[in-house]
Parts: structure tokens; C-alpha cells; sequence
């Protein structure tokens, strides 16, 4: 009789305990360098939402001006580095609208996608 190695269950973690969800330790938007200003109606062909620096309050193009690495909320300890990425969303929370992030208009703001299919 063998007795065959023991797989790994994916529902727990590596000492068989069983996986357990993390919450958010603070608000779930709490990168406050950037804030975002709305112009126009919202589900509209006029509606655009615009990035702000809030440092230095100037308006920002989410592709180009705001960094991929969160310098302020990564952290270094020992030899293990936790890096935070900033992330745009172009999907509002509780909304159907298609939104979308204009490439061809001035510092990118997120509009009402009007493309079907």
C-alpha cells in the first residue's frame, strides 16, 4: 500500500486552517491625493468626470498623470516589500450605465460610453 502525497486543499491555508476574508481597514477610497469633479448631468452625452490632483489642484489625466505604484501607502519591512497600486474605475458601483475613460478628449475624462454592442 503507498500512501500518496497529500494535495493541498484550495479552501484552506497552508497549515489546513481554513481561509479567511481580510476586511478593508479603512475606507475603500483612501487615497486621498486624487479626488474626482463631475461636470454636467450624470447619464447624459454631456456628463464628464474629471481627475484632480488635491497637493497641487490642478486637473489630471488618469492614463498619464496618476502613478501605477502608491509611493504613499507601500510599505517595506525586513525583506518583504507590500505595494500598492492605484486603480481607476470606470464602472459605477449600483449604476447600469456604460462608462468609459475618453481617449480622444483633453485629460481623459471618464463619459457616458454611447457605442452599442
Amino acid at each position: 500500500m503507498s500512501t500518496a502525497p497529500k494535495l493541498p486543499d484550495p479552501n484552506t491555508g497552508a497549515q489546513g486552517e481554513p481561509l479567511v476574508s481580510i476586511a478593508p481597514q479603512s475606507s475603500d477610497n483612501e487615497n486621498r491625493r486624487y479626488e474626482i469633479v463631475e461636470r454636467g448631468q450624470l447619464h447624459t452625452l454631456n456628463y464628464r468626470c474629471y481627475f484632480r490632483d488635491v497637493q497641487t489642484k490642478t486637473f489630471v489625466s488618469p492614463f498619464h498623470d496618476i502613478p501605477l505604484v502608491n509611493e504613499q501607502y507601500t510599505s517595506s519591512s525586513g525583506n518583504q516589500k507590500d505595494i500598492i497600486y492605484n486603480m481607476i474605475v470606470e464602472v459605477p458601483r449600483w449604476a447600469n450605465a456604460k462608462m468609459e475613460i475618453n481617449k480622444q478628449l483633453k485629460l481623459n475624462p471618464i463619459v457616458q460610453d454611447v457605442k452599442s454592442g
